[in-house]
């Protein structure tokens, strides 16, 4: 493990035994091709999900293609993982309550370690 500079992650939700690695993998790959301000896991994924469900939060600033629900799709492909990854700009991630309340699992307002 690494620590990186300017992130966090919800160590309990990466660290459950059935989920991390799948969960991990996607999580770097929106990092890398969307670089979120957060993202937020949907659902109950503790009850045995087989789909992840993923909430993006975008800068404003950000390109507007960033929100093409194909990227998004296309992501999650080259991730190999089964996911619905949705977007939103990050000045209305205050509504997620209103999306199911998801829990923040990456915010690049802290430091966090990460996969090495």
């Amino acid at each position: 493990m690494s620590l990186e500079a300017g992130a966090h992650v919800n160590r309990e939700a990466l660290d459950a035994p059935a989920m991390a690695p799948d969960l991990r993998s996607l999580v770097n790959r929106i990092r890398l091709h969307l670089k979120p301000d957060s993202i937020g896991l949907l659902g109950d994924t503790q009850a045995g999900s087989k789909e992840w469900e993923l909430l993006v939060a975008i800068p404003e600033d950000a390109d507007p293609d960033l929100h093409d629900p194909i990227l998004c799709w296309l992501i999650q492909q080259e991730a190999g993982v089964p996911a619905t990854i949705r977007t939103m700009t990050s000045a209305s991630a205050g509504t997620w309550e209103s999306l199911g309340a998801p829990t923040t699992i990456w915010s690049a307002k802290a430091l966090v370690p990460s996969a090495a």
